[in-house]
Formats: structure tokens, C-alpha cells, sequence
């Protein structure tokens, strides 16, 4: 089955939360359905767990890891890199960072902190402008390519001390 939602009149996250509803209902009356291809972010997630995601997350905000998709790994001797697939479905710019200093696991949760910024606010964050949980962090976004071909531009997030 495949189900979209096409309304000129909504904002992409609106229309992402609509499809998210639709779907999940489906999912509920339909014993033979696996899961969810979210083709926006390329995953596929278990039926279950989008329902799940649609009844309890998203009445109080961005159903985050259902929507957008974050691949982080090994970037090196205590490097980590990764990136995010998904937000520029929702008129956003997807999130790449290179070597960084972080653990896989914390890359992995400040892509998911900026992503459910980032769709909560709108592209809030601009070109230079610094992140980070404190004031000690020094991690700026730089818009550009991608270097994990992302077709759009993309923000970089750079680390002052890496």
C-alpha cells in the first residue's frame, strides 16, 4: 500500500504529521502490514514501533527518530562521523558531521537534539552560527556540500577543538 499526502495548503512538517496519522491508523486495522517505508529519510520502520511513535510522541512534538534517519559510525581513532537522511523532506537542511570528537552514541544524540530543533522551530540555525550545550562547547555550522552526497546544501557541523 502506499500512502501519501499532497495539501499545497500545509507546511511540510504539518503535512509529515498528517501522513504520520494517516499511516498509523492504517497500520492499526491492517494485520499483514511489517512496517513503514519513510521514504523521505530511506528506512524502514517496524509497525509497531510507528504506531507507537504516532500515539505517544507525537502529541507533544516531532516524532523524531520515525521521520528522520541518523547514520553515525567509526570516524577514526576516538572519531566519530555521521549524518542525517529526512530533513529536507520536512524544508530543512540535513546534518553532517566529520570526525568529530564525540562517541558515536553522543553524535548520535546531538544530530537527534538538532534534528528535533531544527523541525520544531524551522531553520532557525544559520551559517556560523555556534552550537552546543553550554557555553564551553565551540561547534559551529558551516552551510555547504555534503561529504556523504546529500544532493542539497547541508549544514557542517565543525568542532573547535577537533
Amino acid at each position: 500500500m502506499i500512502v501519501t499526502v499532497v495539501d499545497d495548503n500545509l507546511s511540510e512538517v504539518n503535512t509529515a504529521i498528517l501522513l504520520t496519522k494517516v499511516t498509523a491508523a492504517l497500520l492499526a486495522v491492517c494485520d499483514e502490514a511489517l512496517g513503514v517505508l519513510w521514504s523521505n529519510a530511506s528506512m524502514v520502520v517496524p509497525k509497531e514501533m510507528f504506531i507507537k511513535f504516532s500515539e505517544e510522541v507525537l502529541p507533544y512534538g516531532p516524532p523524531v527518530p520515525i521521520w528522520v534517519d541518523f547514520r553515525v559510525g567509526d570516524g577514526g581513532t576516538n572519531l566519530s562521523s555521521g549524518f542525517t537522511s529526512g530533513l529536507e523532506a520536512l524544508g530543512l537542511m540535513d546534518i553532517v558531521a566529520v570526525e568529530t570528537p564525540e562517541s558515536i552514541a553522543g553524535l548520535r544524540e546531538r544530530l537527534t537534539g538538532l534534528a528535533g530543533y531544527l523541525i520544531s522551530n524551522g531553520l532557525v540555525i544559520n551559517d556560523g552560527d555556534t552550537v552546543g550545550h553550554d557555553d564551553d562547547e565551540s561547534i559551529s555550522v558551516i552551510y555547504g556540500d555534503s561529504d556523504f552526497g546529500h544532493e542539497k546544501t547541508v549544514m557542517h557541523l565543525k568542532y573547535g577543538n577537533a
